[in-house]
């Protein structure tokens, strides 16, 4: 048989169903989700951004399917600068193709496709036996992984009717509101439409464990938790829910045993942080340039001109003038009024120390250079599933 593959994106439905028929084969055998076909189907078939046109496949000269990557695009936010980010899914080679170098010309050419569709970065949530596989493809961990815990005395508080309630439909206007304000000075938001709110819900029902309640004040609904166990993954709240009375009353909503302190994966720019900063808190970071969440960026021009305009803005704030320098093979220059950012690579891929300054994440390894405001980047566990 020839070695000689096709890549293209999938033009019809039915080959989108292929394409779904091999995922689910491969990856079943990882899972340990029941029901994990019907899971998988309602991934790519009830998100709002769908279509046939997302799904990359190689087949054989002969016509045969050996291998595809989804590409899942969403809308990612860095407090107010918005992104175009195509999630990279669903990568596999059927197992009678292994081997024969298939893997490396199909993530090409689905980059190259999601590029050539204006997204401006790639993003992957890696398992850590395939880390050091996404690096040759200009890949980094950038992620920051934060937890934050708050202790408070079980007695106290000011006595409003902090409560908790099943989530529904009607919330889902109060959630994306609440959703905005939680997250609006943290990086790693993702846009969520009345469709995605549906969609969300669908994927939390199916995945064992994971549970989501509204958050009431009064009686009137005011936020939601999304949490499994004794970790809170999301959490969010409008203005005037009084935090401390909603950390004390979380515990018991969440049925913890080990009552507070709870897990909250959440990072210091959010506003539960904010409200609770004059609470015994403990916010930790643990990074891995190697694995978590993947970035690449696919429009360097387009990222270099988001940096810039950041590093414009500090410069006004520091009340600087003229000023160039150059940091990690970027060039920053500043006239006064407007920056410019410049990047040199040693080759076709950004360096990890490039792609965490242009997009101005917070790692533990980097020093900042002073022009951004580095923060850390963190996708939320519910749009990872």
């Amino acid at each position: 048989m020839s070695n000689a593959v096709v890549i293209a994106p999938a033009r019809t439905a039915a080959e989108a169903e292929e394409a779904l028929a091999l995922a689910t084969r491969v990856f079943s055998a990882q899972s340990a989700l029941a029901g994990y076909p019907e899971y998988k189907a309602a991934l790519w078939k009830e998100d709002p951004a769908w279509e046939p046109g997302n799904v990359v496949l190689a087949r054989t000269d002969g016509g045969r399917l050996a291998g595809l990557i989804r590409i899942v695009p969403r809308t990612l936010f860095r407090m107010a600068q918005r992104y175009t980010v195509a999630g990279i899914s669903s990568v596999c080679i059927d197992p009678e193709f292994r081997g024969r170098g298939l893997s490396v010309p199909l993530m090409e050419h689905a980059l190259e496709h999601a590029r050539s569709r204006g997204l401006q970065l790639a993003l992957l949530i890696a398992r850590r036996a395939a880390d050091h596989y996404y690096t040759r493809f200009g890949f980094w961990g950038v992620s920051s992984y934060n937890r934050a815990t708050f202790r408070l005395e079980t007695a106290g508080g000011s006595g409003q009717a902090v409560a908790f309630a099943d989530p529904g439909p009607r919330d889902f206007d109060m959630y994306a509101a609440a959703h905005v304000d939680s997250y609006a000075g943290c990086f790693g938001r993702f846009e969520r439409t009345p469709a995605y709110w549906r969609f969300l819900a669908s994927k939390l029902a199916a995945v064992n464990g994971m549970k989501w309640l509204t958050i009431t004040l009064g009686g009137v609904a005011a936020g939601y938790v999304i949490f499994s166990g004794e970790t809170v993954h999301e959490i969010a709240y409008v203005a005037g829910v009084p935090a401390p009375e909603l950390v004390r009353a979380l515990p018991a909503a969440l049925q913890a045993s080990g009552g507070i302190p709870l897990a909250f994966e959440i990072p210091p720019q959010h506003r539960l942080v904010r409200d609770m900063a004059h609470a015994d808190m403990t916010v930790s970071f643990r990074e891995c340039s190697y694995g978590g969440h993947m970035v690449r960026i696919l429009d360097v021009g387009a990222v270099a001109d988001a940096y810039a305009r950041r590093a414009a803005d500090r410069y006004a704030a520091m009340g600087a003038g003229r000023m160039e320098t150059m940091v990690d093979g970027i060039r920053i220059a500043c006239d006064g009024e407007s920056s410019r950012a410049t990047v040199v690579a040693d080759g076709p891929s950004l360096s990890y120390a490039q792609t965490c300054c242009l997009l101005g994440s917070h790692t533990l390894s980097a020093t900042p250079d002073g022009h951004d405001r580095m923060l850390p980047f963190n996708v939320s566990f519910p749009d990872q599933l």
